[in-house]
């Protein structure tokens, strides 16, 4: 029986969404953020508060169909660059999906594991119609949009941890524990769900004003504000105990310094500008907020200190976790399942909860490569890499006609493209994280974002050519193809 609470919570949403899906995605973000708290209300803590933000973008996408189809055709470049692996992809999943029903007889748990392959697709066909709607402004306020909100709800974590109590605050679950050298450190999590989750969000709010500052005229008082947010929600991530924010962050900035570089578009001083403000935001969080953060913190809870050495050694087990956690769980799941894995959702955050999952199946879910071995065996792990090669490709196609064409989008694209490809290498080592349906909708409205910016950039030339500005020579976006470097031209 779902709970007054739940419905409450996700109505609001819904209607905003059937009236004007694009609003919906807006409204999705603060469901997003409210079903987690909402959820701990709940005496038994019910799993499917977890799927709320997923009816509200469901109804919206739904709507969105109303007025045109949204298929992967229409995306420019997907025929050439992806559609062959995609339909392999999609055709292997079936497979696997047909063994787990068979093997294990629960279609939950197969349920799961296609959701966690398959949720970033509408995701990113709903982010590209939206993109070519609301054009280059709309990206930038939904972005802000969900930076409002996070940057309301991480402070929880700090409230965690001065020791207030509260319903709403900390795991559902049990709690994640911390082992220091003379100390046992909580994993805080405040109104989100799980330490893990509030980590990325953290992360994922100061990849978001980094992109955002970078899009406006660098200004003193700009970078002051811009440096005391990011070292806020350094400080407050650090609480979390979980170190992978800082890699996160870290491979953000330097995919995106060095797309600034590579292509040349005005970005040697913001460049410079993104390291500095990095390293005096990490020596801030040290040096200054260590004290006042201790301050607020509650009776036998541990020093602040405590959490900023250990996020401080990430570098030294960085290798150890790339191996242990990357690729040695590839022998791991071919062990476990055999060559042709062991069928859809075996290894899938959420499976847990109907009788699957790491806790069940073994641990190779954690790693992203374990987890595409344990489900989909060796082939499918062939298919998933020659998948992302193919996306590399493209991804490159539309930087390099982007860069081409406006500066304003280009940076837009630079920066979506850094924060994608950082999560790819979170995946790498920590896929768990990855089976929250809201962290897979961001993550593919930021991939329809992306896939849009060639669109938008022809757009902003065609403007200039129009006021009259002298434009630079054309070039198409697929020399391979140039049907669809056509439809970029003429969408």
């Amino acid at each position: 029986m779902i709970s007054w609470s739940a419905l409450a919570l996700v109505l609001p949403a819904v209607l905003i969404a059937s009236l004007d899906w694009r609003k919906g995605l807006f409204a999705m973000v603060i469901v997003a953020f409210l079903q987690d708290p909402a959820r701990k209300l709940e005496l038994d803590r019910p799993v499917y508060f977890t799927l709320l933000a997923g009816i509200v973008f469901a109804v919206a996408y739904l709507r969105g169909q109303l007025n045109t189809r949204f298929t992967p055709a229409q995306l420019p470049g997907w025929k050439h660059f992806m559609r062959t692996p995609f339909t392999l992809l999609l055709l292997l999943l079936v497979a696997q999906a047909a063994q787990a029903l068979v093997v294990y007889g629960n279609p939950v748990i197969v349920g799961i594991g296609a959701l966690s392959y398959l949720a970033p697709l509408p995701a990113l066909l709903a982010g590209y119609h939206f993109a070519l709607k609301r054009g280059r402004s709309g990206i930038e306020a939904w972005l802000t949009w969900y930076l409002i909100a996070a940057l309301i709800v991480t402070p929880s974590i700090l409230l965690e941890y001065a020791g207030f109590d509260s319903q709403v605050l900390g795991d559902v679950g049990e709690g994640f524990q911390l082992y220091a050298k003379d100390a046992v450190l909580t994993a805080h999590s405040g109104l989100f769900r799980a330490s893990e989750i509030a980590a990325w969000h953290t992360a994922t709010a100061v990849c978001v004003i980094l992109l955002l500052s970078s899009m406006r005229r660098i200004a003193i008082k700009r970078m002051v504000l811009v440096i005391g947010i990011v070292v806020g929600l350094l400080a407050i991530g650090i609480l979390t105990g979980r170190r992978k924010i800082f890699v996160e962050i870290a491979i953000f900035i330097s995919i995106y310094v060095s797309l600034l570089a590579l292509f040349g578009k005005g970005g040697t001083r913001l460049a410079v500008g993104a390291i500095l403000g990095g390293v005096l935001s990490y020596l801030l969080v040290i040096w200054v907020v260590d004290e006042q953060v201790n301050i607020v913190a509650g009776s036998g809870t541990a020093g602040f200190q405590r959490y900023a050495e250990r996020s401080a050694t990430v570098q030294y087990g960085l290798v150890d976790r790339i191996f242990g956690l990357g690729l040695e769980p590839i022998d791991w799941a071919i062990d476990r399942f055999g060559w042709f894995g062991g069928g859809l959702g075996v290894a899938s955050q959420g499976a847990q909860h109907f009788g699957g999952g790491a806790g069940v199946f073994g641990g190779a879910g954690e790693g992203g490569l374990g987890k595409i071995t344990a489900e989909l065996g060796v082939p499918g792990l062939l298919i998933m890499l020659w998948f992302g090669l193919a996306g590399v490709r493209y991804g490159w196609h539309v930087l390099t006609f982007v860069s081409a064409r406006s500066t304003a989008v280009a940076r837009l694209a630079y920066g979506l493209a850094a924060f994608l490809v950082a999560n790819l290498a979170v995946f790498f080592v920590a896929t768990q994280l990855f089976g929250d349906l809201f962290v897979l909708l961001i993550l593919g409205l930021v991939a329809g974002f992306f896939v849009a910016t060639p669109v938008l950039a022809q757009r902003e030339l065609a403007q200039r050519k129009t006021a009259g500005e002298r434009a630079p020579a054309m070039r198409p976006m697929f020399v391979a193809n140039a049907p669809l470097a056509q439809r970029v031209e003429h969408p």
